[in-house]
């Protein structure tokens, strides 16, 4: 449905318009991200964000994708099972990652997300309602996705390192 957006703010959070952009509102079981300040009261990050995902793998009711992610910076990440009607937080910082930092979907519905948590770069996994840490170092920095083959992913570190895996995480060659 074209009419319902999301769009994820670094200051307001999580919006939703149903009138294509007419009107919104503020996704109230999503915290606004958290920021880091300097002694002088100014900001000093740049994250802070809020981010959405859709799984294609989770369906549609009718015009709306039925599995929906949303992620708050130092906040974790949430899901919506109902296309975004309600929302369940399915991680924190002690049971996956908390500063999602770059996140995407398999074509099976698993979901990875790099955590910023103290600079870790880790790699995390969400499958069967658990997560896994599936890193291969620290300090990754971004990941993809074969959409063809959901256990082939690549990820490279902030210095450039390659990292393959073909068993969803479970092994990594570099």
């Amino acid at each position: 449905n074209a009419d319902i957006v999301y769009v994820g703010t670094r200051d307001d959070g999580m919006r939703r318009s149903v009138d294509g952009g007419v009107t919104w509102t503020t996704i109230s079981d999503i915290p606004v991200g958290e920021h880091r300040y300097n002694d002088k009261g100014q900001l000093s990050d740049t994250g802070g964000g809020s981010s959405i995902f859709f799984d294609p793998a989770g369906g549609s009711n009718g015009s709306r994708t039925n599995i929906v992610y949303a992620s708050s910076w130092g906040n974790g990440i949430w899901r919506s099972a109902d296309g975004g009607g309600t929302w369940q937080r399915i991680s924190d910082g002690n049971t996956g990652p908390v500063q999602a930092w770059r996140s995407e979907i398999a074509s099976d519905g698993t979901l990875f997300a790099i955590d910023r948590q103290n600079g870790s770069g880790a790699v995390w996994r969400y499958r069967g309602g658990a997560w896994t840490n599936v890193s291969p170092t620290n300090n990754i920095q971004t990941l993809t996705v074969d959409p063809g083959n959901p256990n082939r992913i690549y990820a490279f570190s902030g210095s450039g390192e390659p990292w393959r895996t073909v068993d969803g995480g479970a092994h990594w060659t570099q």
